[in-house]
């Protein structure tokens, strides 16, 4: 003979259950879009990081190669001429006044009597 088959009759989950388990997929969800967010965040700051290192960079390179004209004996002379006014052995020293133009200070060597500007 036919028998109907039982049915099986689902239990139903208790509400506490239920709202225990809405709470924590939610609580998960809130937790991973702000982790989401924090990682957004650190790639910004990692980008903006980035570009400062690479100006820092390039004004370390200018630095460097202001360091090695300043070690330089050209520049260490020019400086000395110009702001110091100091002369070599063999020169002597003229400072002229006047208009803008001819002002300026020249050297005179002894040897050969001929003059030039300090800042050629």
């Amino acid at each position: 003979m036919y028998k109907p088959s039982r049915r099986k009759s689902k239990k139903k989950m208790p509400k506490y259950l239920k709202y225990g388990v809405i709470f924590f997929l939610l609580y998960c969800l809130v937790s991973f879009a702000g982790s989401i967010f924090d990682l957004y965040k650190l790639n910004c700051q990692k980008d903006d990081l980035k570009v400062q290192l690479a100006k820092l960079q390039a004004k370390n390179l200018q630095l460097k190669e202001k360091i090695k004209l300043v070690k330089s004996d050209s520049y260490v002379e020019r400086v000395a001429r110009e702001e110091l006014g100091l002369v070599k052995k063999d020169e002597t020293l003229i400072i002229t006044t006047g208009s803008a133009k001819k002002a300026g200070v020249w050297k005179v060597n002894t040897d050969s009597s001929a003059t030039k500007k300090v800042t050629d």
